[in-house]
């Protein structure tokens, strides 16, 4: 009764205050808000000092607000930029301009299932906003990231248009699991950053440590990448259309002997071995009038161009905004018949349905469409990646015969395919549809306490389509055609309640809930060969041979429930405090390992904010920040814990049957990876945060690694999937922001650097295991190439230790050579062991050792941004430091013979005693794995220039356009690098043990683009 009473009392006062207040609103203030570059500022909101009377500026950035007559102060606040205070005075209407923020401390940042004040984050947290997206053109969102946050490796080794770039934050956890970050978009979990379109995107955050993480589980042992889109904002109607037109050009090409050459070279040092009539045979091809003959880089690389058009809608009211966008990009790749393009369309609506009520919907559908070439192959009988094809097949041969044929190598048996053959007859077409919608209802129970449901359904479709015409060895010379279509679908539920309230100087949020999620995929696939026609090409499999025609279906699910729960707690402004605990359930693992329980909390101390610290006014930020937490991974496919079987064909007199082989051992006991990591971080900033430094020690450590341990030959299996072995990854972080300048001119610098050390702590029962990464192509002393070794990091290279050429009878007499006779100008290997661990003065296994390593020592960025009045300019330098490269090409091209080679067989290859001591005899071996073919992959690149020009304000106002910005920019056009391949930045193999090959991949392009942004 009492309780009513004051409720009351309480409601008669507040209603008293704002009639009273409604009252007195007896004065009108209008104005426009700028930034420092005159430009005008939508949703600034503006306040009056002290009360919770307020509005926020339109589209064009103006204002209107009806304040009490004894108003004295307006405050003006927008994320990013320095909250400011204004003295009304007399005035009524009013022009400010808003300063940046340099560090933004009150920033808003996400954190998983919330957000949070950057001063009060006590992980390890990085956010970019949405005008770093913008700074050059990018078809996917996470290239945008590459170079500008620590610990956060990206690598775009995967050059074919539409392929996804490598992420790995703070290391590789896991030796056989997945290793990629959990992307988050809008609170949808999993999303293929593929879908989404740069300039969508209001904002990326980086949870990097256990506390920051942790709230995710078994989603996060990777780290996790939080998206948010655009929304709609209110007031009136606003368009944004973007569009920019690109042409990229190959980066670098190899330097290669041209036919003139190579006929030079084979005529002085014809090979006496087998392939002699072969190469008298070539030379007979050579017409003298064409000297450069066929260059067959040029046959198979163009100019690419790209397109990209965005534009979007949004706007509303007090009650409900929405905003609709639609995208397209085309790109075509470097390499002829290559190229990629996606269509999207999004739709966000929110809407306020009463006080206490929040209702939201968003939808995206998508799709694209990848053409691609063969890259990245051994080689062996498919012939060759296109790369491979162009720089070995020999320029004295034309591209197509008399008679309009592709020319075949010489000799015809040669396991390599004409390039033109590659680029034109072949076909690999991947399609995707994808559909997405999202449904949230937020319903306020009290002012502190908010129930939050959402709800997820996802869907897509791939369709793989491949031909090869009989013009290539993988088609047998009877055309082969294949089609796949995978479905996939997942659902995920996800409610939580959060507790947010402040008690003098205590702020308290808690939150707890509970999600589940279901995932399916089915695939169903056919392939066919030997057709009597190629003009259908995969449009009519039931055309090819009866026999051998097959096809193929299958089906997996898994689901996953969680419950999860978060405190933050702050004193003072000062003493910050985070406990995070989730456990996660997973239909993947065996019923006593199903759950697994993820922990973590962190300390935070914002010293800056302590009475004696006032002082010292030149440090204007100081935080200290101590974390640790546990996070897990699942990242393995389903049914691993259970026994698994295959089909076999069994032809049994004149017929053929389907047997079924089991061909996995059960594991009961399989269970989670588990991460454990701890991170000490400090944030500080000088002079008021113009200097701003950020540096993070990290160590974390996974155990139970889903390892697949060698069996015994007598258990009739080759592996099994078992939680063996510990791996270790520490390093430091360092990150610098500096504003060197802030007038009509401005010049801001950010500077980062990650250093990370991996280490594979056991392994079980084993000290070491050997790894086939070769593809068999180049021989069996290139099989195995890569060891994981306890007390080494992943990534190891392995093989003999090259000591170059053997130069008389004397050398070859002193040290065996490994494969046939020695003799002068064949390569020399070191001998370092014997069956005892000693130099034997033989060269076999045993003198195989660890020659060099994939994982960068270090990566860096550096950007500087200027402006003037009008004119932006970034400037952006990103690279690495440490990492070697195994530059496979180089087997083939050191080699010559019926095959093009590189131009330095003609100054470097051995000829006589002390001639050369670095590339053999003309036609010889180039010897099994070495350290002759480790390269410095170590570069330092231009990864952006871009200039642009914003149209005065005053000038777009009579235009009634809000925004119009031209630029003009290039990517990747200057490299720093001693590798001799197309791209230091590049893997041609899969895998998280295989770092740094290069094998016929993809090159690097050289792009130049002009655009423009309007808005409306």
């Amino acid at each position: 009764m009492k309780k009513n009473r004051l409720k009351s009392l309480m409601l008669m006062i507040i209603l008293s205050f704002t009639i009273t207040v409604v009252n007195a609103q007896n004065r009108t203030l209008t104005g426009s808000v700028f930034g420092e570059d005159k430009a005008s500022i939508p949703g600034v909101t503006v306040a009056v000092l002290g009360t919770t009377i307020g509005t926020v500026t339109d589209m064009d950035g103006n204002f209107s607000l009806a304040v009490p007559a004894d108003t004295k102060k307006l405050v003006f606040s927008y994320i990013g930029l320095q909250t400011k205070e204004v003295e009304i005075g007399s005035s009524n209407n009013f022009e400010v301009v808003m300063k940046q923020d340099y560090i933004g401390l009150n920033e808003v940042v996400a954190i998983g299932y919330g957000v949070q004040k950057k001063s009060d984050l006590t992980g390890s947290v990085v956010s970019v906003k949405s005008d770093e997206m913008v700074k050059m053109p990018i078809a996917r969102v996470d290239q945008a990231l590459q170079g500008k946050v620590t610990g956060v490796v990206i690598s775009n080794d995967k050059g074919q248009p539409g392929s996804s770039p490598v992420i790995r934050i703070r290391g590789d956890n896991s030796i056989s699991g997945n290793n990629d970050p959990l992307v988050v978009v809008d609170g949808i979990l999993d999303v293929d950053m593929s879908v989404l379109n740069p300039a969508e995107i209001e904002s990326v955050e980086i949870l990097k440590d256990a506390s920051a993480k942790a709230i995710y589980g078994s989603r996060g042992a990777n780290g996790v990448i939080i998206v948010t889109t655009k929304g709609g904002e209110k007031g009136k109607t606003r368009f944004d259309f973007s569009a920019y037109a690109s042409i990229a050009k190959v980066a670098n090409k190899l330097d290669l002997m041209t036919a003139k050459e190579q006929f030079d070279l084979l005529s002085t040092y014809p090979d006496e071995g087998d392939n002699y009539n072969d190469i008298q045979e070539l030379l007979g091809q050579y017409d003298a009038a064409t000297p450069t003959g066929t260059d067959w880089q040029d046959v198979i690389f163009q100019d690419a161009k790209t397109k990209s058009y965005n534009l979007s809608i949004n706007g509303g009211n007090e009650k409900t905004t929405f905003l609709v966008s639609g995208s397209y990009y085309d790109q075509t790749g470097i390499i002829t018949n290559t190229g990629y393009d996606r269509q999207s369309l999004r739709a966000r609506i929110n809407h306020k349905a009463n006080d206490k009520l929040n209702l939201g919907f968003n939808i995206y559908l998508g799709s694209t469409k990848q053409d691609n070439t063969r890259v990245d192959t051994p080689g062996g009988s498919g012939g060759g990646s296109a790369t491979q094809a162009a720089n070995r097949f020999s320029p004295i041969i034309p591209a197509y015969d008399s008679e309009g044929n592709y020319s075949s190598p010489f000799p015809v048996s040669a396991q390599l395919n004409n390039p033109a053959a590659i680029i034109n007859e072949r076909i690999d077409k991947l399609k995707t549809y994808k559909a997405t919608v999202n449904l949230y209802a937020q319903y306020r129970i009290l002012d502190n306490l908010t129930l939050k449901t959402t709800y997820t359904n996802r869907f897509s479709n791939y369709k793989t389509n491949f031909w090869a015409g009989k013009a290539l060895l993988e088609a047998a010379g009877i055309g082969k055609a294949s089609i796949r279509n995978t479905n996939t679908s997942s659902w995920l539920n996800e409610n939580t309640l959060t507790f947010n309230d402040t008690y003098g100087k205590h702020r308290l949020t808690v939150m707890g809930g509970v999600t589940i999620s279901g995932y399916e995929s089915e695939n169903v696939g056919a392939l066919a060969s030997d057709f009597p026609t190629e003009a259908l090409i995969y449009n009519a499999l039931e055309l090819g041979r009866p026999d051998a025609q097959t096809v193929n279906s299958g089906y997996s699910e898994n689901f996953m429930l969680s419950y999860l729960g978060r405190v933050n707690y702050v004193y003072a402004d000062r003493y910050l405090f985070t406990a995070t605990y989730r456990a996660d359930g997973s239909s993947k693992f065996a019923e006593n390992n199903k759950w697994g329980y993820f922990p973590s909390a962190a300390l935070g101390w914002r010293v800056t904010e302590e009475s004696w610290m006032q002082e010292i006014k030149q440090i204007s930020n100081l935080k200290l920040r101590l974390s640790y937490g546990a996070s897990g991974s699942q990242a393995i496919s389903s049914y691993q814990s259970l026994a698994s079987y295959s089909n076999k064909t069994i032809p049994l007199g004149d017929s053929f049957y389907t047997a079924v082989t089991s061909n996995r051992i059960p594991n009961a006991d399989l269970k989670w990876e588990t991460t454990t990591e701890s991170n000490l971080g400090v944030d500080l900033g000088f002079f008021n945060n113009r200097i701003s430094i950020t540096a993070d020690i990290y160590k974390k450590k996974t155990k139970d690694l889903h390892y697949a341990k060698n069996l015994p030959y007598y258990t009739g299996y080759t592996s099994q999937t078992q939680n063996i072995g510990t791996i270790e990854n520490k390093g430091l972080e360092l990150s610098l922001s500096t504003v060197n300048i802030d007038n009509d001119f401005k010049w801001y610098s950010s500077f980062n650097i990650s250093f990370n050390r991996n280490k594979v702590i056991e392994l079980g029962e084993d000290d070491s295991q050997i790894y086939d990464y070769s593809g068999g192509s180049l021989g069996d002393g290139w099989r195995e190439i890569v060891m994981l070794k306890v007390g080494e990091p992943i990534g190891n290279f392995y093989g003999y230790i090259y000591d170059g050429i053997y130069q008389n009878e004397a050398e070859c007499a002193a040290l065996a050579y490994p494969v046939g006779a020695c003799e002068p100008g064949q390569i020399k290997l070191k001998d370092i062991s014997g069956p005892d661990g000693v130099p034997d003065g033989i060269i076999t296994a045993d003198d195989r050792t660890i020659i060099g390593n994939g994982l960068p020592d270090f990566v860096f960025g550096i950007s500087n941004d200027f402006s003037f009045k009008n004119f932006d300019l970034n400037i952006m330098f990103q690279g690495q430091y440490g990492n070697e490269i195994l530059n496979l090409n180089r087997v083939k091209l050191e080699r010559a013979g019926t095959e093009n080679g590189l131009r330095a067989l003609l100054t470097d290859a051995w000829i006589e005693e002390g001639s050369s001591k670095t590339i053999q005899k003309i036609n010889k071996s180039t010897g099994p794995a070495s350290s002759r073919f480790m390269e410095d992959g170590s570069y330092l690149r231009l990864k952006n220039l871009s200039l642009g020009y914003s149209v005065p304000s005053e000038v777009t106002r009579k235009w009634n356009i809000t925004k119009l910005r031209f630029y003009i920019s290039g990517q990747n056009l200057w490299t720093i690098t001693d590798y001799s391949g197309y791209d230091p930045e590049i893997n041609s193999r899969a895998g998280n043990l295989a770092r740094g090959f290069d094998y016929g991949g993809y090159p690097t392009a050289k792009t130049y683009t002009l655009g423009l942004n309007l808005s409306f």
